[in-house]
């Protein structure tokens, strides 16, 4: 087992009541090296007539490291669902479920990943979010399959 910890920070700026972008980075510490990531992204965000909220986020990240530098391109497809109601209101808890497709590119080399999320947040008064989550990631789908498992916790703060 490797531990790693890492911290992300990033901003976003709504474009509309659908659509925002947002950009930022992590730093990733880890046994078998540091790395620092570069991120840019679009969402759109839509609420259906269900109690369902649909999000749909395209990244790009850089990865560097004292390896190679690593480019990835990510599609991110997700839904989040009230404990009641029709829409997440403050003091209530959620939960969101997300697939991800990630292709990495690294020199010569093209590795897809899949990367399935689950997420149980709460949101605060002020619209602060606390979430914990359980997240697979599938490296190289296939013959050669390799699989992560990961708990994290997240906290985002709202302005």
């Amino acid at each position: 087992m490797v531990a790693r910890n890492h911290f992300t920070v990033g901003v976003q700026r709504k474009l509309s009541p659908l659509y925002s972008i947002a950009a930022g980075g992590m730093y990733r510490i880890s046994e078998s090296g540091n790395k620092q990531r570069l991120f840019q992204q679009i969402a759109h965000v839509q609420q259906t007539l269900s109690r369902f909220k649909i999000a749909h986020r395209l990244r790009l990240d850089e990865t560097f490291s004292n390896l190679a530098p690593e480019y990835r391109i990510r599609y991110r497809l997700g839904a989040e669902l009230p404990s009641r109601g029709f829409r997440v209101d403050p003091g209530e808890t959620y939960v969101a479920f997300l697939s991800e497709f990630l292709m990495k590119y690294k020199g010569d080399s093209q590795i897809p990943e899949l990367r399935i999320t689950t997420q149980l947040g709460y949101l605060f008064k002020g619209g602060n979010k606390g979430e914990f989550l359980f997240d697979v990631l599938i490296q190289d789908p296939g013959a050669n399959s390799e699989n992560l498992f990961l708990i994290g916790l997240g906290y985002y703060f709202s302005n």
